[in-house]
């Protein structure tokens, strides 16, 4: 298999209130690798990178104002386009936030083009064939939706409704169903739902605290981060699991060097809860997933990669410099 992989990331930033956890997503050619440098003092200077095995990078940062902080890049299926974010650096002006919402490009940056305008328009996602993008938004109650996003004429149909938020969508690989997250069956809920494409046939696939659901590249198979309560820590812990075509899930990371300390929740620090495995990604044939990890007391983020039935995990990238 290759060892180059591809990811999507948000901008990382010296402030902690600016720090946000990034996303990957293995490109289809199974070879770039998108990363976030850290930059010192108060500069907001969104930099997307692709580090290669010697940890050199290349800024493919799309043009525009750097108030703007581009988040959720998306490859489409086909490898040539990208999807993302501009969310707007508080303090931005007028022009940064009318420039905020989803965007596509060109894979190199060139060519962009706004489609969205909305504040919380984010974790943008192509269909098999790069005509749509489904995305989360905010509606007129200010609670999260999916958005149908038609490209070519930048008109995005929304597809859930309730005072309830619905976020983190994925496409199937063959363009019938579209799977997100929300709490429609209870406050704090974070169960696993699927639709059709236009919002229609719900059904839901997991009960549970789920975090980034991903589409095995067959479509038979869903990679998905799950908050699992675990003393003294109650649900802040993150695994990696499968759901299986048959609705069975199975476990893939068991929390590897987390250390319970017996300290109370609130009196926790970064180096008792070390271990934390998320944000899933397959490889482009279906065999491996690429993960990021803090299974060490630096607290630094790892990537990492294992056998799709979670076996043989092993390092492919680590560089503090990077939040991964």
């Amino acid at each position: 298999y290759s060892t180059k992989y591809a990811y999507e990331v948000s901008s990382l930033y010296s402030m902690d209130e600016y720090e946000g956890p990034l996303e990957k997503l293995v490109h289809p050619a199974g070879m770039k690798l998108f990363g976030s440098k850290v930059h010192e003092g108060y500069v907001y200077r969104p930099e997307w990178t692709m580090p290669d095995q010697n940890d050199t990078v290349d800024d493919i940062s799309p043009s525009g104002n750097a108030a703007n902080n581009f988040m959720s890049p998306a490859w489409s299926r086909d490898g040539t386009k990208l999807a993302y974010t501009k969310a707007v650096i508080p303090g931005g002006s007028v022009a940064d936030q009318n420039a905020r919402g989803i965007h596509t490009s060109t894979a190199s940056g060139a060519s962009e083009v706004q489609h969205t305008n909305g504040y919380g328009d984010n974790n943008p996602r192509w269909n098999h064939d790069g005509t749509f993008v489904v995305y989360a938004g905010v509606d007129g109650n200010n609670d999260k939706q999916i958005y149908k996003l038609e490209v070519s004429s930048s008109t995005s149909t929304q597809l859930t409704s309730g005072l309830y938020d619905s976020y983190s969508p994925d496409w199937s690989p063959d363009g019938n169903q579209i799977i997100f997250v929300t709490d429609k069956d209870g406050v704090y809920r974070q169960d696993l739902y699927g639709m059709d494409t236009s919002g229609g046939s719900l059904i839901k696939l997991i009960t549970g605290k789920v975090l980034s659901p991903r589409f095995s590249p067959d479509g038979t198979e869903i990679v998905f981060t799950e908050r699992k309560a675990t003393s003294p820590w109650r649900d802040t812990q993150k695994e990696i699991y499968k759901r299986k075509n048959d609705g069975t899930v199975v476990r893939l990371t068991h929390n590897e060097g987390a250390v319970d300390t017996g300290q109370a929740y609130e009196n926790r620090t970064p180096a008792d809860v070390w271990g934390d495995n998320y944000d899933p990604s397959w490889s482009s044939d279906g065999n491996y997933i690429i993960f990021t990890t803090r299974r060490g007391p630096e607290y630094v983020d790892q990537l990492f990669i294992m056998r799709s039935d979670g076996s043989d995990q092993r390092p492919i990238f680590t560089n503090p410099d990077f939040n991964i």
